[in-house]
């Protein structure tokens, strides 16, 4: 669309006809396409004509998209704010956009250009458009307070609904506020006939069930219906509309419940299947008990006499009394009939439909409801366990094949793909966010150089004017004003300055020029302002650019057309300054602000002494080797804080407190003098600096107030000390980049979550919150909603999978209503808004975050480059003074040593001296015409030194090699050149006739084991041997016989894997056959199968500690891995990401360590309590013990929880048990 067309018109009663007029024009341009499709038709003969058939349907006729800049809620494109009338804000103008031109349609634009769009229509059939009290309503709604003030009462009203007792006032005030918002919307807007009107806004439809629903629990007394009320706390959700960010989101969200349809009728559908089969199967089965036989009923010494003739009728109705059936910790005995299910004790019968359910009767697969609540609840993994022991009670052992279905399409199919389809509705809003977001800074970009060359236009004609002006009234009064002559010496001279400024777009010669400054610019505006007329000076306002003024200067109409070809050149390089701008730059550039930034932002002192200070503490403060020493003292605080621990010693605390004291000295000195050192401003653009300054400013903090009561929690910043590492610890630092660059898209979903959990908290707490005063009263269980802290944590908590048993309770308070609010909470906050947390993760990971490379130097690189550089160094100088010395004497002792012994030993020495000291170096040819081994010391000057030649012989020829038929490919040589140069045997010749066979027993091995039936035979094994493992269990040692079998196949299977070994070995040698680690695999697993037969051959194998030996033969089955490509791609990518994931569990281990040490700081010793001697069961309420001198007294026992955080290893099992 071409903005430049568009004119800002005020909404008259003349724009409602120009409306009439574009309609008929739009209806004459239809009608005239309509007549140019069928005029082809007219020409046919009837034949044709009646071949063609009649169409009701109109002819697709073009009609313009509206434009997305113009939409209601943007804001108003770059370039029309710079033409909008400031008289207009407010008020309503005519339609801009050419698609709407034809509708009942008129826009607004309020003080922040948002866009608005109004029907023409009379609201309410009676605020017509010109209606003063339609157009005050009008500048109310779209003034940018009115929504301020919504969402602050919005806010307001949701505070003062977590209030328990809050007073019935509150009720009134804001159903009066929420009443006259929507009159002031309607009165605007009109109500629901015409477009834009009230309740054609689904964000008004819940305003005004809220409202109504208001006015009627006023009104009329409907009871229980009253707390519909709490809904309007939805209106919370109307947050996302004033933060940009959070639309995104909330898209995601929406378009992600319009994926999940298929999903949810896909797990439906799954979930019916299963509910029917546990439906048939186990219905009733969880109500079987153990009751008393008619025999040991009558026999039972409880009885009394009278019932000793009772009938077997009679039985039957006294048996359903719950006294008499059995129990096993307080709690009835589930019992079953089948193979495999807990059997009744003697004496006692298991009968079906007895009493109710597990759980309250909640568990159970009696109906469709219950059984597919049950599947639910398998599906989520929320305490399946019991549910899974408890119908194998019932129904035996081998009914977990049920489980494991239920589990695994349930919970790691739909689940996961459930999280699937949310980050594939995450990525595709994401992709047309960051899209929107290029057009829209492309667009902003077209309209600044549209501005631009718009005012360049205006002052070009400006300029034209003004110069034909000014040379026409110098004609005209030269002889009159005798000073124009000068001004225009002046102006002439200023002229040539400006002109010749460094960067002007109107600069024909860019090789030299002078750089401009305010002095020439100043005086260049009053030379302009004396020689230019009243009329011309009133078109120039201050907010001209400068290349107006520069402008100004130009000789001649030619020089202004070359400027202007210049500057279309280079238009969007050269956006230029306002004056305005820059004259406000020049006024802050006061004494105070040149002192306040050289002196104390940038630390420029001009005393010399200074600078070689700020110098020298440079050259050390930023060297590598601080870093690494202020790298290791991080390292040993944080191992300073880990020590500190519930019940430590006087002198440990005093320890732990002078190593605070020293490790918070170093890095206030280390921030000190870098801040000296850099200059506060180069110090505070580093984000690592401004960190380590906010901990250091913490720190310090926390040693001023140690000894205050309360705030102790202070000493938890110092934790924060860890997160330096990043700065040398590449993955530490490659997360938090992550988690820095997602921050944004995180903090808006955790702001839709905290509304989420908010809303349902509320609802929470406003449904079942009375229900639970009036069930429990004083005996209130930890998890309820009372108020609104417990019911946001069992919201909470929900969302974290844990609602099952939180549900039980509030069914038994308040009843059916708790399935719906339970499984709402759990299907939105857990499965959509928690994955698309996981799906935004995921997104940041996949990003280029992960494989930039560092910028900077990292400098505790270098340090230790340094060190490994000095030692290396230093090696070599010790061994060269050292060891060199020590052979040159060496060499001079033996060397006197041969001159006392006999002639022949001296003649056989020197030989041998001499033949390696002038042995030439043999040419290829000599080596091709000699078999000899030669042998030479690595030292030929050492004892013991030897020449072994065999064979020289010059006039050996060898023979022919055989010819091509004849070339074999042998198999790879066994040993390694490591091996062979250690043990030289292994490398020498052997006789040609022992070599054929050797060479012939290598290749049969080689082609056995490359055949396909070896690799059948060996996964025929691996599979057998499997099948034996599984076999073995408690039972076996009571067959001798099936042991013994167990046994020797187990033997036979180590001989078949023991002969696979040593045919690899064969074939493929030893050196290439440990190049693989699946090899390595199979070379252990042989090994323990191996060690283990030879420990059954000694007798030994029953012994502790080689019995354990024994487990390892559990790892024949990885053997099959190996054999399959698919199989061994996946665990070849597992075993690939070990590095990664490794580096992810130290970074892991890291932040549990904070965690960790944070939770002995505020936890340490507070998990002990009282309990019981003889059962170790917590002292009811009842026993009024409030401390451990209290349970003391009593004689209770005082002791520990198993969970606690009094040292950090504890800390650390606690926190992974969250």
């Amino acid at each position: 669309m071409d903005f430049k067309s568009v004119v800002f018109r005020e909404f008259t009663p003349e724009s409602l006809r120009r409306i009439e007029h574009y309609r008929k024009e739009e209806a004459e341009r239809i009608a005239a396409e309509q007549l140019e499709q069928q005029k082809p038709h007219e020409d046919d003969n009837d034949e044709r004509r009646r071949m063609i058939k009649p169409s009701n349907e109109e002819p697709a006729v073009r009609k313009p998209a509206p434009n997305k800049e113009l939409a209601v809620g943007e804001t108003l494109p770059l370039y029309l704010q710079h033409r909008f009338p400031p008289e207009l804000i407010g008020k309503p103008i005519e339609e801009i956009d050419p698609y709407y031109r034809t509708d009942d349609a008129f826009m607004v634009i309020n003080k922040n250009h948002a866009i608005f769009r109004f029907s023409t229509t009379s609201a309410c059939y009676l605020f017509s458009p010109f209606n003063c009290f339609r157009r005050i309503a009008i500048r109310v709604l779209t003034h940018p307070l009115f929504s301020t003030m919504v969402m602050i009462t919005i806010l307001t009203n949701c505070v003062f609904m977590t209030l328990k007792n809050a007073p019935e006032l509150n009720e009134y005030i804001f159903t009066i506020l929420y009443t006259t918002e929507a009159l002031t919307k309607c009165i605007a807007r009109g109500f629901i006939l015409e477009k834009y009107t009230f309740l054609r806004d689904a964000w008004n439809w819940l305003d005004f069930i809220v409202i109504v629903l208001a006015y009627i629990t006023f009104f009329i007394n409907l009871g229980k219906v009253a707390v519909l009320r709490t809904f309007r706390v939805l209106r919370a959700l109307k947050t996302v509309a004033v933060v940009p960010g959070l639309k995104t989101i909330v898209n995601a969200l929406i378009y992600s419940f319009i994926s999940l349809r298929d999903v949810g009728v896909l797990s439906s559908f799954i979930l019916s299947i299963f509910a029917l089969i546990g439906l048939q199967l186990y219905m009733g089965a969880l109500r079987q008990k153990c009751v008393p036989t008619f025999e040991s009923f009558l026999n039972n010494s409880n009885v009394s006499s009278a019932r000793i003739n009772m009938t077997y009728e009679s039985y039957l109705k006294e048996i359903d009394n719950e006294t008499y059936w059995h129990k096993e910790n307080d709690l009835y005995v589930l019992c079953g009939n089948a193979s495999g299910s807990i059997q009744c004790p003697s004496g006692f019968v298991c009968w079906k439909d007895r009493g109710m359910s597990p759980d309250f009767g909640y568990t159970s697969f009696d109906n469709y409801g219950w059984s597919m609540l049950a599947c639910f609840r398998l599906m989520t993994q929320d305490y399946w366990e019991n549910l899974y022991l408890l119908v194998l009670s019932a129904a035996g052992r081998f009914h977990f094949f049920y489980f494991v279905a239920v589990i695994f399409f349930g919970s790691f199919y739909l689940v996961n793909l459930i999280l699937a389809i949310v980050s594939m509705s995450y990525q595709e809003q994401q992709k047309q966010v960051e899209a929107d977001n290029e057009e829209r800074a492309r667009r902003k970009l077209e309209d600044e150089l549209a501005i631009q060359k718009e005012d360049a236009e205006n002052a070009a004609e400006a300029h034209a004017h003004a110069h034909s002006h000014y040379d026409k009234s110098a004609l005209t009064f030269q002889g009159i004003n005798p000073n124009i002559e000068f001004e225009q010496k002046a102006e002439k001279n200023i002229s040539y300055n400006v002109q010749t400024a460094e960067g002007s777009p109107f600069r024909l010669d860019k090789s030299t020029g002078v750089p401009p400054n305010p002095t020439t610019v100043s005086i260049l505006d009053e030379t302009k302002q004396h020689s230019v007329n009243e009329d011309i000076k009133t078109q120039h306002n201050q907010n001209e650019y400068d290349l107006t003024i520069t402008a100004h200067q130009s000789k001649s109409p030619m020089d202004y057309a070359l400027v202007n070809e210049e500057l279309t050149a280079e238009e969007i390089e050269r956006i230029s300054i306002r004056s305005e701008e820059v004259d406000s730059i020049h006024k802050d550039e006061g004494a105070i602000i040149k002192f306040l930034r050289i002196y104390c932002c940038e630390c420029s002192c001009p005393s010399p002494i200074f600078r070689k200070f700020q110098a020298f503490v440079a050259f050390f403060v930023l060297d590598a080797f601080v870093d690494l020493f202020i790298t290791i003292c991080i390292i040993l605080n944080t191992l300073f804080m880990a020590l500190d621990h519930h019940g430590q010693s006087e002198t440990m605390a005093r320890v732990l407190t002078g190593g605070n004291y020293f490790f918070t000295t170093i890095f206030t000195a280390e921030c000190v003098f870098k801040i000296i050192a850099m200059s506060p401003s180069k110090f505070f653009k580093n984000g690592w600096n401004a960190f380590d300054f906010v901990i250091v400013s913490v720190s310090l903090i926390e040693l001023g107030l140690a000894n205050v009561k309360g705030l102790s929690v202070l000493r938890s910043f110092r934790l924060l000390r860890v997160f330096k590492l990043a700065k040398s610890w590449q993955t530490l630092n490659r997360l938090m980049s992550i988690i820095g660059k997602s921050i944004g898209a995180l903090g808006n979903l955790t702001v839709v979550l905290i509304i989420i959990i908010f809303i349902f908290a509320v609802v929470g707490m406003q449904l079942f919150g009375q229900k639970y005063e009036e069930k429990f009263g004083k005996d209130m269980p930890r998890w309820n909603f009372f108020d609104f802290f417990h019911a946001f944590m069992i919201v909470f908590r929900v969302l974290c999978g844990e609602w099952i048993e939180s549900m039980w309770v509030c069914l038994e308070c308040a009843g059916w209503p708790c399935i719906p609010f339970f499984l709402l909470t759990f299907i939105i906050g857990n499965l959509v808004i928690l994955n698309l947390f996981l799906a935004l993760l995921l997104a940041s990971f996949g990003s280029n975050v992960l494989i930039e490379k560092e910028e900077e130097e990292n400098k505790i690189a270098e340090a230790i480059g340094r060190i490994q550089r000095f030692c290396r160094f230093l090696r070599q100088y010790i061994t060269y003074h050292l060891f060199c010395q020590y052979k040159q004497r060496r060499k001079q002792t033996l060397i006197e040593h041969s001159a006392d012994d006999t002639v022949a030993d001296d003649q056989s020495l020197s030989v041998a001296r001499d033949a390696v000291s002038y042995l030439p170096v043999p040419t290829s040819s000599q080596f091709e015409q000699s078999t000899a081994s030669v042998y030479i010391a690595s030292d030929p000057l050492t004892a013991g030194e030897k020449i072994e030649m065999q064979s020289m012989n010059t006039d050996f020829i060898p023979p022919p090699p055989p010819p091509s038929w004849e070339v074999v490919h042998l198999p790879p040589d066994c040993f390694s050149n490591t091996i062979t140069k250690y043990f030289a045997c292994c490398a020498k010749c052997i006789p040609q006739r022992v070599q054929k066979r050797w060479t012939y027993l290598r290749s049969a091995a080689h082609w056995v084991v490359e055949h396909r039936y070896f690799e059948w035979v060996i996964i025929i094994s691996i599979l057998a041997s499997s099948t034996t493992l599984a076999l073995e269990d408690i039972h076996t040692r009571k067959q001798p016989t099936f042991t013994e079998v167990l046994d020797v196949f187990d033997k036979i299977f180590t001989i078949v894997f023991t002969m696979e070994l040593v045919l690899k070995w064969f074939a493929y040698g030893i050196t290439n056959y440990f190049t693989s680690g699946w090899n390595w695999l199979d070379f252990v697993i042989v090994v323990v199968s191996v060690l283990g037969a030879a420990l059954d051959l000694f007798g030994v194998a029953d012994i502790p500690a080689f019995k354990s030996m024994r487990t390892l033969r559990a790892l024949r089955p990885l053997k099959a891995l190996s054999r399959f490509e698919g199989i061994r791609v996946v665990v070849n990518a597992l075993f690939g990401a070990i590095p990664a994931i490794f580096n992810v569990l130290l970074v892991c281990l890291v932040f549990w360590l904070i965690f960790s040490i944070m939770g002995v700081q505020l936890f340490g010793g507070r998990f002990y309590k009282c309990v019981y001697v003889d059962t170790h069961d917590r002292v009811t309420l009842s026993e009024n013990v409030t401390n451990r001198n209290d349970c003391l007294r009593k004689n209770f026992t005082w002791e520990n929880s198993r969970v606690n955080y009094d040292n950090v290893l504890s800390g650390y099992l606690a926190l992974f048990q969250v």
